[in-house]
This record gives structure tokens, C-alpha cells and sequence, in this order.
């Protein structure tokens, strides 16, 4: 079995504020805001799903990027999270 991978963004704009993605979340049933981010597709880098990810959840493009932590998802899970 292999290993997912997913990225997260804390992205600021110019002017340092946040740009949180909303996302509707069926287990509380409402829009909530969260981290831009997702699976890297096959061999792709986390880096370049979590910049892919951010443009297409805010319409924001990264003019710069880099890892600043890793951990995984749950306590049993195989799925990693770079925020």
C-alpha cells in the first residue's frame, strides 16, 4: 500500500491577511473555513499540490513556498500532512 500525501497552505496576502478556503463539510453540514490544501495526484511534489491546491480554493498563486512542518493525519493513519 502506498503512502498519500496531502499539503496545506498558510498563506498571507501583501498585507498579511490570511486567505482561508471555505468548504462545505458534511459531518457538521455547514460551509466551515479551513487551510487551502489536498492530495498530491500520483508522484506529484507537496509542494506543487499545495500550490495548486491554494489557486484553486482561492484564486491566490504562491509567489513563494516552503515546507514548514510534517505530521500525520491520525494517530493510526498512513496519510501525511505538510502544512
Amino acid at each position: 500500500m502506498g503512502h498519500l500525501a496531502g499539503g496545506a497552505t498558510v498563506a498571507l496576502t501583501d498585507d498579511e491577511q490570511v486567505t482561508p478556503a471555505m468548504q462545505y463539510r458534511p459531518g457538521p453540514g455547514r460551509v466551515l473555513l479551513e487551510l487551502p490544501g489536498g492530495n498530491a495526484d500520483g508522484d506529484e511534489p507537496v509542494e506543487a499540490a499545495a500550490a495548486r491546491e491554494l489557486l484553486e480554493e482561492t484564486g491566490y498563486e504562491a509567489a513563494t513556498l516552503g515546507p514548514v512542518m510534517q505530521t500525520f493525519l491520525a494517530l493510526y493513519a498512513l496519510h501525511r500532512r505538510h502544512p
